[in-house]
């Protein structure tokens, strides 16, 4: 004779069912955050940088990007002497999450100087430290254009 409910068996298969999903779905889960925090870094400095060129170009004077391994901050050559100089008026102050490399070297004090006219005077990759693959963790700064992308090889490929 049969009687409703289930046995401790069933119950214990549906659990140790729902604690193996529940596992396999938290680790998806923190890749994901770690890509789109690394995707969104690198968007977020590429906008910040794009901004630090046009307001060279609005303000008809040179602007500093200043980069550190954790750390990014623009400045406003209001002394238009063009150096780098604390002094300077900051536009800008950003901590990063993910750690950053210049020309795959990290960087100590490396500035990217954008001049009146918006031209980048400094040239090379910024890259972020990416073990997720995410869809954007780089920016190539040319002397005319920023581009963002993914790195490649030691390349960043844009996208």
């Amino acid at each position: 004779m049969r009687q409703n409910g289930f046995t401790l068996v069933e119950v214990l298969i549906v659990i140790a069912i729902a604690g193996i999903l529940m596992g396999i779905a938290s680790m998806n889960f923190g890749r994901w955050s770690t890509k789109s925090n690394i995707e969104g870094q690198t968007r977020e400095m590429y906008s910040d940088m794009m901004n630090a060129r046009m307001l060279a170009m609005n303000r008809n004077r040179v602007h500093f990007v200043r980069m550190n391994t954790t750390q990014y901050t623009i400045r406003d050559d209001s002394n238009e002497n063009g150096t780098y100089e604390t002094t300077d008026t900051l536009v800008l102050q950003k901590d990063m999450r993910n750690q950053i490399q210049w020309n795959g070297n990290p960087p100590t004090n490396i500035d990217v100087r954008f001049d009146s006219k918006g031209i980048a005077l400094d040239q090379g990759i910024i890259s972020v430290t990416n073990t997720v693959g995410a869809s954007y963790d780089c920016i190539e700064v040319s002397q005319a254009r920023l581009d963002m992308g993914q790195m490649n090889g030691g390349a960043c490929v844009k996208k």
